[in-house]
């Protein structure tokens, strides 16, 4: 560990994603920060947040309610994702044709191009990403 013992890491598991892909995927940046402040608010500890790209704007807005329930972060940090005064602006991309979503992920440089090219790959991803079981469009 980097950190060292006084750091206690505490990695932020999604529902509908890793191990905790059974259960139904929330469908919104609120919903999530909302879940999470939460979680964080019951410690005892203050938090450092860190968050990169989708994370990058969960962590931002789980500080900002920690803020407002009087218990601030000791640090925000994020990546791959411009400032919120700086930000693109949302669009739907989870329903685009795989040929503009693969192009999406390419702009984004969300992932190798050994990934974008193959597609087997793209095609189990893309069922995972579209399947209908609480399914949440994705905003980017």
């Amino acid at each position: 560990m980097f950190a060292g013992p006084a750091v206690e890491l505490v990695p932020v598991q999604l529902p509908g994603r890793g191990p905790r892909f059974a259960e139904p995927l929330q469908t919104s940046i609120e919903e999530m920060a909302d879940s999470i402040a939460s979680e964080i608010a019951q410690r005892s500890t203050r938090p450092l947040l860190f968050g990169h790209s989708m994370g990058a704007i969960l962590a931002y807005e789980v500080a900002r309610r920690l803020r407002t329930s009087n218990n601030p972060v000791g640090h925000l940090f994020v990546s791959g994702r411009p400032a919120p005064p700086q930000h693109r602006p949302f669009r739907t991309v989870s329903d685009l044709p795989m040929s503009e979503f693969v192009q999406v992920l390419r702009d984004y440089g969300s992932a190798p191009e050994e990934i974008l090219r193959n597609d087997e790959l793209l095609d189990l991803l893309m069922v995972w990403h579209r399947r209908p079981r609480g399914h949440a469009h994705l905003d980017v």
